[in-house]
């Protein structure tokens, strides 16, 4: 059966809302964490006394990954699969139609109780076709379809011109709490804010107008959003400036992301480089 966009982003909406919930009841009952690096074992609590920002994998990404596998898999049992937590399993790169998945973008932040994100894309015949991103802490859902604009909470958002002067960028979290843009300031409205697709999510529906992240990044973490801010017009760039195609790096690693309109992105690159 050939599935309209619409319904490619209403199936991804509800089965990344009810994700959203399971992460939230996770929050609530308390998971085991281990730090990817050392496989050292810990707890929600301990970690948020601790203060301490590793590289984790918990107990929610592997039930909420199953979750998200389980019922858009139940309802589309012939699309492919490319999630963070089952990257090795490569039978996407078969398939026409596949979902490009961060069942929690932004562990560390879930660990500590900052924001999350819940991300799915659709990919289809090379192009993203459908997404949303869900950040519980906000209580804001993201969506988008191609060709059919931005929702948020599964309303369309048409965004408004804003002087450059007078535009936010959205950045890094640990940069900015290591003062690393704090050169920047006097030219440059910034804004941390947590996850790279809530960062994606929120330029999509204006609430910051640009974007920067500097560090390495993977297909899952920005699949879906880098349709939500194409629909909006607004322009996505590498760390070399060259136009973003996600499908050169499904499966390896990339640096740096800008995103902003034309000429905006323009200035900015010039003032940050």
């Amino acid at each position: 059966m050939n599935y309209s966009h619409t319904q490619e982003r209403e199936l991804i909406e509800k089965i990344v809302e009810e994700a959203a919930a399971l992460c939230v009841e996770y929050q609530r009952k308390g998971f085991k964490t281990e730090d990817k690096k050392t496989g050292q074992a810990t707890d929600f609590h301990q970690a948020k006394a601790e203060g301490f920002f590793g590289d984790y994998v918990t107990e929610a990404d592997l039930a909420v990954d199953k979750l998200l596998h389980d019922k858009l898999l139940a309802e589309r049992p012939d699309y492919g699969w490319l999630s963070e937590e089952s990257v090795t399993e490569d039978n996407w790169k078969s398939k026409t139609s596949f979902y490009v998945v961060d069942p929690i973008d932004g562990t560390s932040q879930f660990v500590s109780g900052g924001s999350y994100s819940v991300s799915v894309a659709l990919v289809r015949d090379g192009k993203i076709v459908a997404s949303a991103i869900a950040t519980p802490s906000e209580n804001i859902m993201v969506s988008a379809a191609l060709g059919e604009g931005v929702f948020l909470n599964k309303q369309k958002v048409i965004l408004e011109d804003t002087a450059f002067k007078d535009q936010v960028v959205a950045v890094s979290c640990s940069e900015y709490r290591k003062n690393k843009w704090e050169p920047y300031e006097e030219d440059l409205n910034v804004r941390p804010v947590g996850s790279i697709a809530n960062k994606l999510a929120h330029v999509a529906v204006d609430k910051e107008q640009m974007l920067v992240v500097r560090h390495p990044l993977s297909s899952w973490d920005v699949a879906a959003g880098v349709l939500m801010v194409e629909e909006q017009g607004l322009k996505v760039v590498d760390a070399q400036g060259v136009d973003f195609d996600l499908m050169k790096y499904l499966d390896t690693e990339f640096k740096g992301l800008y995103v902003g309109d034309d000429a905006s992105l323009k200035k900015l690159i010039d003032i940050i480089n």
